[in-house]
């Protein structure tokens, strides 16, 4: 039983990112380009809770947009990824791997797998990262006037401002070497001037820092810089979770087959095994446990919902700072702060097959094959 990186894992990781990465810089963009139609139907509006239900309504848009399929092309190509997965995860089981690792059970799980890739990556979207950027811009953009405008019309008030504050310079000059009431009234007529203008054709916070704040373009590349952000290396790590999980789960379908209640986590034990990884060698996953996890996941995929879906099969964050937070949190009714040992545990309760983190090696192992 391979433990480690599996190089069989790893050539499909390597086959698929590219392609997931691809697929959902594409389905953003549409997403966006639909978002800005919808967009132009509306007016500018101070109506808060008016303009808080349009938001609420785009970012549904965007997040059903961003869930749309792979073409046909990738689609196949995931799938016979995720049957190559499962299959040579039943397989490396040994014995009880071969029984049954051709029949139609691994079929029905590659093909549901194949759709799951692109529903995992498209959870990206909920996150607060992602999610609480694109609402700030939307928000401006049904709120401020400047924000309709295109490009040249930025440069325009640009220009404009950059012109009175020429002649406001100029008039200084003259009043400093005139010093007579006339050419100070002048200076306080620009002054005047150049404050009305800017105050009608500039906003607070500015976004991009010149004049006029934001127009259409600016908009559109920073919406569309806060979805695509990270996207090579965001769509690497769904498609490692994505494919471990897939090795693990043809583990679970070859210790199911031949009714082996009980799968065994093992992994290397070497110097970049984690804290947790490391406690969690050795324990006990039971199939039926598994099943749970496996259907509260896949219902939360195809319903698109984030929260359900990494509850079913989250991930521990091991920084100091998450630990020490949960530990005290776990103890603090007791006075005392919780041993690593419990978080741990805890975690473990509410999960079933790896992996358990990012780039996790720990594995899956049927307890027949421990014997």
């Amino acid at each position: 039983m391979p433990t480690g990186d599996i190089p069989e894992v790893e050539a499909e990781i390597a086959a698929m990112s590219y392609p997931l990465a691809s697929h959902y810089r594409a389905a953003s963009r549409d997403a966006l380009e639909e978002m800005q139609q919808e967009l132009e139907e509306h007016e500018v509006s101070n109506d808060k809770a008016k303009v808080a239900a349009v938001v609420l309504l785009l970012l549904l848009l965007m997040r059903r947009r961003v869930t749309q399929r792979m073409s046909r092309r990738r689609q196949s190509a995931a799938t016979a990824s995720a049957r190559r997965l499962i299959l040579g995860g039943a397989l490396s089981t040994g014995s009880v791997g071969r029984l049954r690792a051709r029949g139609r059970t691994i079929d029905r799980a590659a093909r549901r797998a194949g759709r799951e890739l692109a529903q995992m990556s498209a959870l990206r979207v909920q996150a607060d990262r992602i999610s609480a950027k694109a609402e700030a811009l939307l928000t401006e953009f049904l709120t401020t006037e400047t924000a309709r405008r295109s490009p040249l019309d930025r440069i325009i008030t640009e220009r404009g401002i950059a012109e009175k504050e020429r002649e406001l310079e100029r008039l200084r000059d003259r009043e400093r070497r005139e010093g007579t009431r006339k050419s100070s009234a002048a200076v306080k007529r620009q002054e005047k001037e150049l404050r009305v203008f800017q105050t009608k054709h500039t906003v607070g916070g500015l976004i991009d820092g010149s004049h006029g704040s934001m127009d259409k373009a600016e908009w559109r590349a920073r919406l569309e810089q806060a979805l695509l952000s990270r996207n090579g290396t965001l769509s690497r790590m769904v498609t490692d979770a994505w494919a471990y999980r897939l090795w693990n789960m043809g583990a679970y379908l070859a210790a199911k087959s031949t009714r082996v209640e009980v799968l065994i986590a093992r992994n290397p034990k070497d110097e970049r095994t984690t804290k947790f990884c490391n406690w969690v060698h050795g324990k006990i996953i039971t199939v039926k446990r598994v099943e749970r996890q496996l259907d509260s996941f896949q219902t939360g995929l195809q319903a698109g919902d984030r929260d359900k879906a990494l509850g079913a099969w989250p991930f521990i964050d091991q920084s100091t700072k998450a630990l020490n937070a949960e530990r005290q949190s776990i103890g603090r009714g007791r006075g005392s702060r919780a041993s690593l040992q419990e978080v741990f545990r805890r975690f473990f309760a509410k999960v079933g097959l790896p992996p358990y983190h990012f780039r996790c090696r720990t594995i899956a192992v049927p307890r027949t094959f421990e014997e």
